[in-house]
């Protein structure tokens, strides 16, 4: 993936490559380093949205991946005539009957 350095202009806020020397939106001059430290100010934006995405997805995955299987077993373990573990020999009669 093609990764091109962009970050918002200070007068209109469009953003713009950082090998621009002038805004294509409003012909207002860019210094060098200012867009060299814009540009990493831009990234760490864009890290922290991507971590906050990836947390906010994985509780939703949790909710979709825990309800589920504790239902199951909630209800499973209700219904079903399992007996205790480990299987030992005083398990054997009630296995038996």
């Amino acid at each position: 993936m093609l990764n091109v350095p962009i970050f918002p202009c200070p007068s209109c806020h469009e953003f713009i490559s950082s090998s621009m020397t002038v805004c294509k939106y409003c012909s207002v001059p860019i210094d060098p380093q200012a867009a060299t430290t814009a540009v990493e100010l831009q990234d760490k934006v864009n890290r922290a949205c991507n971590d906050a995405s990836l947390v906010r997805n994985l509780a939703g995955a949790m909710w979709v991946l825990f309800c589920p299987s504790y239902s199951v077993l909630r209800v499973g373990g209700e219904h079903r005539d399992v007996p205790p573990f480990p299987f030992t020999a005083s398990t054997a009669n009630y296995v038996a009957s």
